[in-house]
């Protein structure tokens, strides 16, 4: 336990913070509209964002009103923390939560203490129950935080505050660049199938360039290797990026053997059978020379026919669209060939629209990029600041 800081003190949670125990047998009949169950809580989001409506039906009767904070007491560990903007009733399964003197504990700061890793970690650890454990006001009264000073605890619950908003909004503006990006996607091939020819990614493919992965019998776990070629595997391959979460290799040797199956930067790799067939993803500029696993197949297409980059955005899209699904084949194995994939049909309008659209497509993933990125960034500050609350720090 380390050391409080001068100003500060430690106190029992049930000391500064009072259990709502206000109820509502008639919610109705009082003019409140709305319920608030545990469903409507979401982990991590302190913005109660659905409800439902009491004329529907109800029976909780545990009153709740603006700036009472919520927390999901059945199964504490999905971290359920929230801080109402209205009059409501809500389950059983809820603790309304208040400051019991707004001079020693700032109302402002509470939902964030409740949101600290201590917190939930006593939540968690006092909890009873094996299927639907839940802990008890009686255990979290008894957990113990250094409590700063007034001033400071306006400083936090500032710095808090703006740290929030700074993630909601960089969270929200990223998941708009997603459907920006998918709009635009399916607006322009739309487009482009309606006033384009149809080519077959057979005739796009250079010599040779529609392969898969050798047979399992002539890859195994045995021919891995620490260092060497590195393998192309199916869980590389997400959400239309190529990802290495564990690299495999094999040898120099093991890959002039099976110099059929070989990929390079450029290629689109795709996952030939499995829950994920059919994704793809283009190989990166400055990617090594790699060997296909069993469950994968290369697409390398002629850059005078057609930008690789853009038929890999059309495929993105085909397969999202549910068309790949009339590609796989009926077995428990969900599966592909190269003869079905080699008759996609794709539609090519000019280069400079390709290249336009591939452009833009980009543009838009650097912007949700960097979004993402400050919204990690506003997280590690939030973590800093909760560390502090928890005397972590």
């Amino acid at each position: 336990m380390s050391e409080l800081k001068r100003g500060w003190r430690r106190v029992k949670f049930g000391e500064v913070v009072r259990l709502g125990k206000e109820r509502c047998a008639d919610p109705a009949g009082e003019g409140i509209e709305r319920y608030i169950g545990l469903e409507h809580l979401e982990p991590g989001d302190l913005r109660v964002r659905s409800w439902g409506e009491v004329a529907d039906g109800t029976t909780f009767t545990t009153r709740v009103r603006p700036g009472h904070v919520l927390f999901g007491k059945r199964r504490a560990y999905q971290r359920k923390v929230a801080v109402t903007d209205f009059d409501a009733v809500c389950s059983g399964d809820i603790y309304v939560f208040e400051s019991v003197d707004p001079t020693k504990l700032l109302p402002e700061l509470l939902p964030f203490l409740c949101q600290t890793d201590a917190f939930f970690d006593h939540a968690v650890g006092t909890s009873a129950g094996s299927l639907s454990p839940r802990t008890n006001w009686t255990s979290l009264a008894e957990y113990e935080f250094p409590l700063p000073p007034l001033e400071e605890q306006r400083r936090m619950s500032s710095i808090l505050e703006r740290v929030r908003s700074a993630i909601e909004s960089s969270d929200a503006a990223a998941r708009w660049a997603d459907t920006l990006f998918r709009s635009l996607r399916n607006h322009r091939v739309l487009e482009f199938s309606s006033s384009s020819a149809r080519r077959t990614l057979d005739e796009l493919a250079a010599h040779s360039g529609i392969v898969d992965g050798p047979f399992g019998s002539n890859l195994k776990s045995e021919h891995w290797t620490e260092a060497g070629v590195p393998v192309v595997q199916s869980q590389h391959i997400t959400s239309g990026k190529f990802r290495i979460t564990q690299p495999y290799y094999v040898s120099e040797s093991t890959c002039a053997r099976l110099y059929r199956s070989e990929a390079k930067a450029g290629d689109i790799v795709m996952v030939k059978k499995g829950v994920n067939c059919g994704a793809c993803a283009l190989l990166p500029d400055g990617h090594p020379r790699s060997l296909l696993s069993s469950n994968c197949m290369r697409i390398r297409i002629n850059a005078s026919e057609a930008s690789p980059a853009y038929v890999a955005q059309f495929l993105h899209w085909y397969r999202e669209q549910g068309t790949f699904e009339g590609l796989i084949g009926s077995t428990q194995q969900r599966a592909t060939t190269l003869r079905d994939v080699r008759r996609i049909a794709v539609p090519v309008p000019p280069r400079s629209m390709q290249d336009g659209l591939v452009d833009d497509l980009q543009s838009i993933e650097f912007t949700a990029l960097s979004l993402r990125r400050r919204h990690l960034e506003a997280a590690e500050i939030q973590m800093l600041v909760s560390r502090t609350l928890s005397g972590d720090a």
